[in-house]
């Protein structure tokens, strides 16, 4: 029995190694090499079912902030929607940001932060991050009640 579990335990932690390489691999192809030393934060991977959803920052904006980058796979990383700004935020820098998904709900999450304030913030999307809903500022709207779907 010792044996067995031994294996077993080998076995689990080689899928678990694959499967990080493997999801390593796909947030490099869905994101763009980064061309300023300021984009050093890794990409951050959700999965759920066949859905991949990777988030990464950018700064090669036009307002030349940090911006936190959306890209969204329904087929298990084979192919990425167009990739969507979704701090898109001027005069301040979004940072620090993560991304959680259930079937077909993702959240992002990510700092705002500009020369007076560091604020957290979230967007919403209902449809596998096809679209999302406005950006909510934590700290200004207080305790956001409700469930996932």
């Amino acid at each position: 029995m010792k044996q067995y579990l031994a294996v077993c335990g080998i076995a689990i932690i080689a899928v678990a190694m694959i499967g990080t390489t493997m999801m390593t691999y796909l947030a490099s192809y869905a994101v763009e090499k980064p061309s300023k030393p300021s984009q050093a934060e890794p990409a951050v991977i959700a999965a759920s079912d066949e859905n991949v959803y990777v988030v990464w920052g950018n700064n090669d904006t036009a307002n030349n902030n940090s911006e936190v980058m959306f890209r969204a796979s329904v087929d298990g990383g084979q192919t990425y929607g167009d990739k969507v700004n979704l701090s898109n935020s001027s005069g301040s820098n979004s940072t620090d940001f993560d991304v959680q998904a259930t079937i077909d709900n993702v959240i992002v999450s990510w700092w705002e932060t500009n020369q007076t304030s560091t604020e957290p913030v979230i967007v919403f999307s209902g449809d596998r991050g096809a679209t999302f809903g406005p950006i909510m500022r934590l700290a200004s709207n207080g305790t956001i009640g409700g469930s996932l779907r």
